[in-house]
């Protein structure tokens, strides 16, 4: 999604909310996308968007795979209000949908960033 300011800059204060619950968060620095990266507690990465009409979606990254991509959803309609306890029901929800897949995860956020592509363009919050 092409950013406008505004939402960027609400976006960017949902993330620095994030971070007051204890977990490292990553934002995107091209001018031209709004998404970042949530490390969970259990060492688990979300990955976080805005929706084009109104709040946020998230997926959970894992291993990509020729038939399943490189993360699955965690929420059918958009996330409206965040707390710890509705990201913490949202990695369980992805984890779910990544079991029934059989996709394999990462095994830590480390091995993740590792192989992540566009992590010259990320900022830690």
């Amino acid at each position: 999604m092409i950013r406008s300011e505004e939402r960027y800059n609400d976006f960017l204060e949902v993330l620095k909310e994030i971070k007051g619950y204890g977990l490292r968060v990553f934002v995107c620095n091209d001018p031209d996308f709004v998404y970042g990266y949530i490390v969970t507690e259990k060492d688990n990465v979300l990955y976080i968007q805005l929706d084009y009409f109104y709040g946020y979606k998230f997926s959970l990254e894992y291993i990509p795979s020729k038939y399943n991509g490189n993360g699955c959803s965690c929420n059918d309609e958009p996330i409206t209000k965040i707390s710890k306890a509705i990201l913490d029901q949202l990695e369980l929800d992805g984890m779910a949908f990544a079991r029934k897949l059989g996709v394999k995860l990462y095994k830590n956020s480390d091995e993740f960033f590792k192989k992540l592509w566009d992590k010259k363009d990320l900022k830690e919050i």
